[in-house]
């Protein structure tokens, strides 16, 4: 890690949102004249020609997807990458990988889910066997409100991928987007029996039963079936695996053990064995430690993840379009008692993703620190509405939170009946709870 420079926590006032924009605009301005001159270039291949700017040789299109995928996640300029994308696919409309790719920018950009369901239907159209094609067309589906769809791609994809451990896992995220906990279980059980020796299937299914254990207020479950994913990655050796397993195990020691210590030396002692030089840049999951150390209160260490990825790229990292990089800042923000700032960066971070539930529980958080509990209940409001094959990544956290402050808040505003109908949703969501937890649903 290099010396920490002088950002967020050390930032007050207009100064900081004026340096960040003029960073942010000087930016995008480089930005487009690259894609300009992209644009310009990109042209297929004539017959037998091969050579720069020439899309139709395997090497310039690798470059061009590769240049995109910058783009979206380490600059954020998603709308740039998109643009790249569509002037490839139009120039090699057979490309599977650029129409998974564009698909797949789209499916992650608000209100785009249809189209980004045709471009999938595209490439399974010209390859029936991608998975990620397939993967995409369901999350896209669910995401539009088609569960009869996602339901109907699912089976088609099982249908072609017997050997895919995909249909399984989207056969538990759309069973728990229903409600149904019954048919969680039943796919979880039967991903196990088809893939009794996948390690990777293994430690997915231990984590989703110490998701499905959070939800139901039984972190010491939890923590263990935590503990058994992460011997199981680090059975399997993979780097990235392992530091993302600790990271989920010490992000739910710190939010509902308060265990916080004990947290962060698993992944202090976790990065130390596996540290960002050691693997690849793309795969070291740098916003999520960093939200982890945010979250836990060690805000400097975060900045430091942060920057230390950065490196010597304009603009500096908190000045970011990308989603991801504002969900880190508002963590951060959160963290040092600037609850402002923590609401516009989840603001940005919700407006500039399609996952409609992922930032919500942060953004509502925010919002009551701010002072402003009329927004907050109507963001935690809008989190229990939401319908998303993502949610069981984020009920673990925040379901039975936002049932609380929801119930406050309503007894605050004087709506008694509105309160009592929540904390018995509450109490029948913590009905097997630890002690501890069903006590506060009473």
């Amino acid at each position: 890690m290099h010396e920490l420079r002088a950002t967020g926590v050390e930032r007050q006032g207009g100064s900081e949102s004026g340096r960040a924009i003029v960073a942010g605009l000087v930016f995008t301005t480089l930005l487009v004249v690259t894609l300009v001159e992209f644009l310009v270039l990109i042209r297929p291949a004539g017959e037998g020609e091969t050579g720069p700017g020439v899309v139709g040789s395997a090497a310039e299109t690798a470059r061009w997807r590769e240049a995109a995928r910058y783009q979206a996640e380490e600059t954020g300029n998603v709308g740039l990458a998109i643009a790249a994308l569509e002037s490839l696919t139009v120039a090699l409309p057979e490309d599977v990988a650029a129409l998974i790719m564009l698909g797949e920018l789209l499916s992650g950009a608000p209100r785009e889910w249809a189209r980004a369901a045709g471009l999938f239907e595209l490439a399974i159209g010209l390859d029936s066997l991608a998975p990620e094609a397939h993967a995409g067309l369901i999350q896209a589906m669910a995401r539009l409100g088609d569960t009869a769809g996602a339901r109907d791609a699912r089976v088609r994809f099982a249908r072609l991928r017997p050997d895919h451990p995909y249909p399984y896992i989207f056969a538990c995220r759309l069973a728990y987007q229903a409600g149904d906990r019954r048919a969680v279980e039943v796919a979880l059980v039967d991903l196990e029996a088809a893939f009794p020796d996948d390690r990777t299937v293994r430690a997915w299914v231990a984590e989703e039963r110490a998701r499905l254990a959070l939800v139901d207020g039984r972190p010491g479950e939890a923590d263990a079936r935590y503990r058994e994913a992460l011997a199981v990655a680090a059975v399997r050796g993979d780097p990235a695996e392992i530091i993302e397993r600790a990271v989920d195990r010490a992000w739910a020691m710190t939010w509902w053990s308060a265990d916080t210590a004990a947290a962060v030396a698993l992944v202090d002692s976790t990065l130390a064995a596996h540290p960002m030089g050691s693997m690849s840049m793309d795969d070291w999951p740098f916003h999520y430690i960093a939200e982890f150390y945010a979250l836990a209160g060690r805000s400097e260490r975060a900045m430091m993840i942060l920057e230390s990825h950065a490196g010597h790229m304009d603009p500096p990292p908190d000045a970011r379009p990308n989603p991801w990089w504002q969900a880190a800042w508002g963590l951060i923000a959160l963290d040092v008692s600037r609850p402002l700032e923590a609401v516009e960066r989840f603001r940005l971070w919700d407006e500039g993703i399609g996952c409609p539930v992922c930032a919500l529980g942060d953004l509502a958080r925010a919002l009551e620190a701010a002072g402003n509990p009329d927004s907050a209940l109507v963001v935690w409001e809008r989190y229990l509405e939401v319908s998303d094959p993502q949610r069981i990544e984020w009920d673990p956290y925040y379901l039975g939170i936002a049932r609380e402050r929801l119930a406050a808040l309503y007894a605050a505003g004087g709506r008694g009946s509105e309160a009592m109908a929540m904390r018995e949703s509450l109490a029948r969501q913590w009905r097997d709870a630890d002690p501890q937890f069903r006590a506060r649903s009473e």
